[in-house]
């Protein structure tokens, strides 16, 4: 990992999925709202108290993705193993991370309900007791858990050791006593986009 400030919050967007369910087109280049879906997310990620912020792509979108993503203060990066899945794509997420990190926020690029509002609640969640270091992240009105998660760094070894399309759910169960959950308010929290229908849906 490379240097940087000190215990800052980073974050992670995860954007190297295969998009298999969505008809042959990549999901985050879909339309919602007169964005492609990969830039609002950016944007509401961007408008919260995180930095750096690291954009991880796959190797056969990276250029269409990344270009859909447009300009912003985000880092694009390319996972070479993204076929292995999720895991891959959060180490090297996490590799890329500056040395002074002191937590990363974990967001799936393909949630349209994501907002910055609940980023701010989330990282503020995080800070009120910096000396606890939770996990964070927001419930639904169902109780679901919700993205994004936002994990302390003395957890990034144990999530480095993840592997296959896995997400953290594992070291939730294992740090269960470390997790913080705050609502998720108007943003929808817990639906991410697979299909057309799934975006059809949302809008």
């Amino acid at each position: 990992m490379s240097g940087g400030g000190p215990a800052s919050i980073a974050a992670i967007v995860l954007a190297a999925g295969r998009s298999s369910r969505f008809g042959g087109e990549n999901k985050l280049l879909a339309n919602v709202r007169g964005s492609p879906l990969i830039r609002r997310t950016l944007f509401e990620v961007a408008s919260a108290p995180v930095e750096p912020i690291i954009l991880v792509v796959a190797p056969d979108s990276a250029d269409t993705v990344a270009a859909a993503a447009g300009e912003g203060r985000w880092h694009t990066i390319v996972n070479r193993d993204a076929g292995e899945g999720i895991a891959a794509s959060l180490r090297a997420g996490l590799t890329a991370l500056p040395q002074g990190a002191g937590a990363a926020l974990v967001v799936l690029a393909d949630m349209p309900g994501l907002s910055r509002d609940l980023i701010r609640r989330v990282t503020a969640a995080y800070s009120a007791d910096p000396a606890v270091k939770p996990i964070v992240y927001p419930v639904g009105s169902d109780g679901r858990q919700g993205h994004p998660v936002l994990w302390p760094a003395d957890l990034f070894p144990e999530l480095l050791m993840l592997r296959g399309d896995q997400g953290g759910k594992p070291l939730l169960t294992r740090h269960a006593a470390r997790i913080v959950t705050v609502p998720s308010g108007g943003s929808d929290a817990t639906s991410d986009i697979d299909t057309p229908a799934d975006l059809a849906a949302y809008l």
